[in-house]
């Protein structure tokens, strides 16, 4: 009981820890714009956005450790002209909280914790 009280507040820390970071007005200046090769074929992108009503998205492809493709497609935010690039960076939103769910399921699934806690 004492253990799941201590995750449940870590669970609760992280998941306001990211959402301050995610808040913060981040300028990163990225050194090197890498586009090499396409693994997306033109125009499915541009689907895939208008059916999910997306103005826009970046895609990186890390291999073995190291940025092997990155695209941007769209533009930054709906009504402004500013193009998606390999240097935007958007906001990470609520990514915690199914990482968290994950964690939660594996400490469940190793005995560490159990389902039915309070």
């Amino acid at each position: 009981m004492k253990t799941a009280k201590i995750i449940h507040i870590f669970l609760i820390a992280i998941s306001f820890f990211v959402s301050i970071h995610c808040s913060q007005n981040h300028d990163i200046e990225f050194k090197k714009q890498v586009t090499i090769g396409c693994p997306i074929p033109d125009g499915v992108m541009d689907t895939l956005m208008e059916i999910h009503d997306v103005p826009g998205v970046s895609i990186a492809v890390i291999q073995n450790g190291q940025i092997d493709w990155v695209k941007g497609y769209g533009v930054r935010e709906y009504g402004k002209p500013e193009p998606v690039d390999s240097t935007t960076l958007f906001q990470a939103a609520s990514i915690s909280k199914p990482v968290s769910a994950v964690v939660a399921l594996q400490m469940v699934n190793s005995s560490q914790v159990h389902k039915n806690y309070e």
